[in-house]
């Protein structure tokens, strides 16, 4: 893979449209389990693994190359997603899809990240993985500096984190009723999101 990477930037710059190309890469999710156990995969200290909720399972790096545009060396601490990607390259390219409120838009515009200008994630962060059998219905939301999952396994128990702690703090944290409220209603929002479909033709 970082050969292929390596093809596409170097074409990229002999076509001398390095710097009107945006490229976006990142993992799609932890490391496999069974790799994980060989010790060939790693989360390094996070918890978990691919099809789990626990940050090993959905934290993965990611980085944008733009350049002219995005500064080289340059990091952000927001909390970001692959469903930033389509309001961030709709944003990009003038397309106005991201203001219309005809149809439910989950990501943020990174662009306004790289450049600096939010420091915070405002909107959740909805995660799932569902299995046709045995009732697997993992889930999990990040909003602000909480984090609520319920686990990917049969009668999977519902945990909340401080999102910021889940590191060292692998222990289920007793939940304020306010904060569980809300993150329950936000949680139930990204499900109905994701099971909505387009309007009739």
């Amino acid at each position: 893979m970082d050969q292929q990477i390596g093809r596409l930037r170097t074409k990229l710059r002999e076509l001398g449209i390095e710097k009107n190309t945006a490229v976006f890469f990142c993992s799609d999710n932890g490391p496999s389990d069974g790799l994980a156990k060989k010790g060939v995969a790693s989360a390094g200290p996070f918890k978990g693994h691919k099809h789990m909720m626990y940050e090993g399972g959905v934290l993965v790096p990611a980085c944008a190359e733009w350049p002219g545009v995005i500064p080289s060396g340059s990091s952000t601490d927001v909390r970001c997603s692959t469903v930033d990607y389509l309001p961030t390259i709709a944003s990009i390219v003038g397309d106005s899809m991201v203001t219309k409120g005809s149809r439910p838009i989950d990501g943020i515009d990174l662009m306004s990240v790289i450049r600096g200008e939010v420091t915070k994630r405002e909107r959740s962060l909805f995660f799932g993985y569902r299995r046709l059998h045995q009732g697997i219905d993992g889930q999990a939301i990040i909003s602000g500096d909480w984090k609520l999952l319920r686990e990917a396994k049969k009668n999977g128990k519902m945990k909340l984190f401080r999102a910021s702690f889940e590191l060292v703090c692998r222990f289920c944290l007793v939940a304020n009723s306010i904060i569980t409220r809300e993150t329950r209603s936000s949680r139930a929002h990204g499900r109905a999101n994701c099971s909505r479909t387009g309007p009739e033709t």
